[in-house]
């Protein structure tokens, strides 16, 4: 007896990015100041909640686009456009 489970269609690579950036946005805001000063204290702390942060950003990237929001990945940061 095989159960039909639904599988999750594959997400492109600018998809994933995205929705890397939502969540790492989404964890940072939700810190507020009890972000850690420490790059790597900051790493570890996302590390240890990513998997739930992807989710939300998951739910996020598939609502917006119901409102009319798009989003997309350029690859470039605010830093390189002023260079």
């Amino acid at each position: 007896m095989t159960t039909d489970t639904p599988t999750r269609p594959a997400i492109s690579e600018d998809e994933r990015n995205i929705r890397l950036q939502l969540a790492r946005g989404l964890w940072t805001l939700d810190q507020g100041d009890d972000l850690p000063k420490d790059a790597a204290a900051r790493k570890d702390a996302f590390v240890a909640v990513r998997k739930e942060y992807m989710r939300k950003a998951a739910r996020l990237s598939t609502r917006l686009p119901r409102r009319g929001v798009a989003l997309s990945w350029t690859g470039k940061t605010e830093a390189d456009s002023d260079a």
